[in-house]
């Protein structure tokens, strides 16, 4: 599934792109924990109107087959950098250790977007009849 949303700079932008991202989070069967931390994440970014480039900003996110990918933007050019160097956003991939998960952003001309990758966790048999949440090898 994909799916792009554009909305007006303002107050509806943080709920509007949160619950997508939630949404696109089930459709990729991201757990629930690591869903709410990446909705956090593009809440945040997405909440600094001085951050952004004219009266909109674009979500675009691609789910399905255990991964969610995520483009946010367009910003100022600098801007979804510093928020990722700054620590404004919180890093899935920091908060995740031994996932694949990425936070990276990319300029392109005058402006920057901020791109999320997920790849979820599926439940792997360990040979005793309990199943761990590592990646399978």
């Amino acid at each position: 599934m994909t799916v792009r949303c554009r909305v007006s700079v303002g107050p509806l932008v943080a709920p509007v792109f949160g619950r997508l991202v939630m949404a696109l989070a089930a459709e990729a069967d991201v757990p629930i924990d690591r869903a709410a931390e990446i909705q956090l994440a593009i809440e945040l970014a997405a909440c600094d109107p001085q951050a952004m480039i004219g009266d909109h900003i674009e979500l675009t996110g691609t789910a399905g087959d255990g991964h969610l990918d995520i483009s946010l933007g367009p910003f100022v050019p600098g801007v979804a950098a510093g928020m990722v160097t700054d620590r404004r956003i919180p890093s899935p991939a920091a908060l995740f250790a031994g996932t694949d998960d990425r936070l990276w952003t990319e300029a392109v001309g005058d402006r920057d977007f901020l791109h999320v990758a997920v790849r979820s966790v599926s439940p792997v048999e360990t040979g005793s009849g309990v199943t761990d949440g590592a990646l399978p090898k």
